[in-house]
């Protein structure tokens, strides 16, 4: 979001509340903790543009994949679309399948031209997984 007027104080969050399915993520059980805005800049100073783990906090902040997801994220979901890049993915649910096209977000792109460079960019997964390949010829 663009400024702060766009952002829900906590007393307005609509999921006050609400107890998650999974009882490990609820806010009543202590679990998970969303990041916050100094969390994500914090983890950003750490791991420079160009490392695996870069690509994969950008990946998951620009795609909004689950990790899942974004462990499946390739290559292969990059197109061009009337001179803009883009990424397909296809979501499943328990209803089906969906596919999304999104455009990329500059800031992506930096992150992604950055792993390119550096060789940590995989033929069919951007990282981890035993389908990367350390080929930096792509």
């Amino acid at each position: 979001m663009d400024s702060e007027r766009d952002i829900l104080d906590e007393d307005d969050d609509p999921t006050i509340g609400l107890k998650s399915a999974k009882a490990r993520a609820s806010r009543e059980s202590g679990g998970w903790i969303p990041w916050t805005d100094q969390d994500l800049a914090a983890y950003r100073d750490r791991w420079p543009l160009g490392t695996e783990a870069r690509l994969m906090i950008d990946i998951l902040a620009h795609t909004m994949l689950r990790v899942g997801g974004a462990s499946r994220f390739g290559p292969p979901h990059l197109m061009k679309i009337i001179k803009q890049m883009a990424f397909q993915i296809a979501a499943e649910k328990r209803q089906g399948r969906t596919v999304a096209s999104v455009p990329i977000h500059p800031d992506f792109a930096v992150s992604l031209r950055a792993a390119r460079a550096a060789g940590v960019i995989g033929e069919q997964v951007f990282v981890g997984g035993p389908e990367r390949s350390s080929n930096t010829d792509q």
